[in-house]
């Protein structure tokens, strides 16, 4: 089970990948603006990120995790993908790229990834308040 934060991610297509999660038994922690990301410390317990929004928004809060949590796997998920803005955000440090509509099994298929990438590191589970 991972804890996923969502950033910059509209109302429909958050409770979309809520309901993609549940059977996964993947937690949304939060579903908050690229701003608020950026002001708070919610990357404490999570493990990985999903960001929406454009590409200014998504690359700031991509570096903000990389300066803080280099570990946690980013996702963007961009209403409006091109390939400048995939190559852009993947040489920036992120874990993957989706387009939207967002194909769920990819998600969850991504999140088993993490899920296994984090087992074979040997890294604890982290510990949830």
């Amino acid at each position: 089970m991972a804890r996923v934060c969502l950033v910059g991610i509209d109302g429909p297509t958050a409770q979309q990948i809520r309901g993609a999660f549940e059977p996964k038994q993947h937690s949304i922690s939060y579903s908050i603006t690229h701003s608020q990301f950026r002001r708070t410390d919610v990357l404490d317990g999570i493990e990985a990120v999903l960001s929406g929004g454009e590409p200014h928004e998504y690359l700031q809060s991509l570096n903000f995790v990389r300066a803080r949590r280099p570990d946690i796997p980013f996702v963007v998920i961009s209403p409006a993908p091109s390939a400048s803005a995939w190559l852009d955000a993947l040489e920036a440090g992120a874990a993957d790229f989706c387009a939207l509509p967002v194909d769920f099994r990819h998600l969850q298929w991504m999140m088993t990834g993490f899920d296994l990438k984090r087992a074979l590191s040997g890294r604890p589970a982290p510990t949830f308040r």
